[in-house]
């Protein structure tokens, strides 16, 4: 199955199951007043949530064609994808927000209205599931100013700005993880992003996104694994076989890497790491180039 294929069985056949009646406990995963990364889960949620996560992320791994090994939250910024109590919790906002917009038919659009305009009635509306914790939510992605006032907004327009709400605080999270350094030179900025469906082969673009998570099988890694005698390049070279070495500097691969040189200025595009492993215009060569190499 490609991985377009498997990200579209996931969205359409997996994924609503996980967010089927989410809205009623995402909320409850963490420990504190508000919903946020830092604050632990609860108890409770831990075991139950924390096998549901695995899943998620191992379906992530799979799409993308990635190594078990691969880095939870790399493997989720290289895919765009928000952890799942986020994407949930961004789910669970949506209905609050066409529920408040009367949306969503007569009997839920009574229902919020009675909740939201009683809250006067503090400890009530402390202790629903669902109305309380999504407003806490938004008025908190509200803080950040990006753009219009969320709960004001179209509601066409608020899956747009949520998500760019919750990147941006989700980025604080991303610039603190210390794991996967070259997941952060590819993608120091966590946001939406969108795999086409074309590739080389399916093994190429295996090592296309391993490259970008720190799991290609370079010589370099696999003598830190006890897997590899030497570090040293295959080809001959004095230096450590690593993916920038063999994209950059070494001689035996020059060739391959002046091909890619000269696609990169016909485009429009400076030779960086970066946007060897995440412009689209370029995925076919630089998975022919990786094919071709560590082949």
């Amino acid at each position: 199955m490609r991985k377009s294929e498997k990200n579209f069985s996931f969205k359409c056949y997996i994924l609503p199951i996980i967010e089927y009646s989410s809205a009623l406990w995402v909320f409850k995963l963490r420990d504190g007043r508000h919903f946020h990364f830092s604050t632990p889960l609860v108890r409770p949620y831990i075991s139950i949530f924390g096998e549901l996560n695995r899943f998620y992320l191992r379906c992530a791994r799979s799409i993308l064609g990635v190594p078990v090994s691969s880095s939870g939250i790399a493997t989720l910024v290289r895919l765009g994808w928000m952890p799942l109590d986020y994407h949930l919790a961004f789910r669970a906002c949506i209905w609050f927000l066409r529920d408040r917009a009367g949306l969503c038919g007569t009997a839920l659009n009574d229902h919020i209205w009675g909740t939201y305009n009683n809250r006067t009635d503090f400890e009530a509306w402390s202790n629903t599931c669902f109305y309380k914790h999504c407003l806490d939510f938004i008025l908190r992605l509200n803080s950040y100013q990006l753009g219009p006032d969320l709960l004001n907004i179209d509601v066409k327009r608020a899956p747009k700005l949520l998500k760019k709400c919750i990147f941006h605080e989700l980025n604080g999270q991303w610039a603190a993880r210390n794991e996967c350094q070259i997941g952060h030179v590819v993608h120091p900025v966590w946001d939406t992003c969108y795999w086409g469906r074309d590739n080389y082969t399916k093994f190429a673009n295996h090592l296309y996104h391993s490259c970008a998570l720190g799991r290609v099988k370079t010589r370099a890694r696999l003598h830190r694994l006890g897997r590899a005698e030497s570090s040293c390049c295959r080809f001959g070279c004095s230096e450590d076989e690593d993916i920038k070495h063999l994209l950059f500097d070494c001689p035996h691969t020059r060739a391959l890497r002046d091909t890619l040189d000269q696609r990169c200025r016909r485009i429009g595009i400076s030779f960086t790491l970066r946007n060897l492993l995440t412009d689209h215009r370029i995925q076919i060569d630089i998975e022919k180039f990786l094919h071709t190499v560590l082949c």
